[in-house]
């Protein structure tokens, strides 16, 4: 549950795959936890960077399923066209940058590090490594580079509601969440 959060005025659409599966959209799984886990699709094939490794091209249809079994409160944001470069290119872009990474390390990389790093590219984002997932979404919100939002197993029609935290929170979480595989 969230018990402190952040809301963005943007608009609700319909749970649509037809619409999932072209342009961007910024995919976040378990919205309800603190830190909530961010992935991107790009044209229907999903990209994540996890703390077991990277999640690179997953076909929309296989990750729709796994949060509807899994009832994962989820939702996907619409990202602006870039008005120069395709989405294929900017995806391309991205598992480069992707690959720069070899798992979310508390104090070294989380699940939205190379997400910002591509909006920092294509969309002069500036955010810093320790800019939140919150404050991120909130300046693409106030750049007006998201356009709107759908859900599945998460209803609020009003707004994107997102978990606030601290650094401290993430980096403790991604600490205790790495244990059962690494020895850090």
């Amino acid at each position: 549950m969230i018990s402190d959060s952040i809301h963005i005025a943007l608009p609700y659409e319909e749970l649509d795959l037809v619409k999932l599966n072209k342009g961007i959209w910024l995919t976040v799984l378990h919205i309800n936890r603190i830190p909530p886990h961010i992935g991107i699709l790009f044209d229907g094939k999903y990209f994540s960077l996890t703390i077991k490794g990277k999640e690179t091209e997953i076909d929309l249809n296989v990750l729709i399923k796994t949060i509807q079994q899994k009832k994962i409160a989820s939702t996907f944001t619409k990202v602006k066209e870039h008005p120069v470069f395709s989405t294929d290119h900017i995806c391309s872009i991205f598992k480069e940058l992707l690959n720069k990474y070899e798992h979310v390390k508390q104090h070294v990389s989380t699940c939205l590090s190379p997400i910002k790093q591509c909006f920092n590219e294509f969309y002069a984002m500036n955010s810093e490594e320790e800019e939140l997932f919150f404050e991120f979404m909130q300046k693409l919100f106030d750049n007006k580079f998201i356009l709107s939002y759908m859900s599945l197993n998460h209803q609020n029609e009003n707004g994107l509601e997102l978990p606030s935290y601290t650094q401290e929170i993430l980096n403790e979480k991604i600490k205790n969440e790495r244990k059962p595989y690494y020895n850090d």
